[in-house]
């Protein structure tokens, strides 16, 4: 399954906010698996971007061009195609300067995230070359 961290803190700082991606942020992601494909998704945002789990999804969706839909209770949104899902969310806190990743914590939507192998699949990217990763 091939893997791709996507990190929503550029998009926010820069376009939303007009201030620079400072080093040390955090926020709410959620994991994202699209089995036509075999690929997997982290999908970061930052706290002030994204206030709940499924906020993440439905701009995933919407960038992605894919279909999806809130419940009824507007505390979580599906992608519509069957061959997509949501396995899960948490926290997460970044230091770009020292190099650390943390993930933590569990979506009231969608559940803990997936940990198995995360660290190999995380540090398998160039951009990420280097960080010490902490899943707690």
């Amino acid at each position: 399954m091939s893997f791709d961290l996507i990190d929503y803190s550029e998009h926010y700082f820069i376009r939303c906010a007009e201030e620079p991606v400072p080093a040390n942020r955090a926020g709410k992601f959620v994991q994202i698996r699209d089995e036509c494909n075999d690929r997997e998704y982290l999908v970061l945002s930052p706290a002030k971007f994204s206030l709940y789990h499924a906020n993440i999804v439905e701009r995933f969706c919407e960038l992605n061009e894919l279909d999806g839909f809130w419940n009824s209770g507007r505390t979580s949104y599906t992608i519509a195609d069957d061959l997509w899902s949501v396995t899960g969310g948490g926290r997460w806190a970044i230091d770009s300067g020292e190099k650390t990743l943390e993930l933590g914590s569990s979506s009231k939507a969608y559940g803990r995230f997936d940990s198995r192998d995360l660290k190999i699949k995380i540090l398998s990217l160039e951009a990420m070359k280097g960080y010490g990763i902490s899943i707690v």
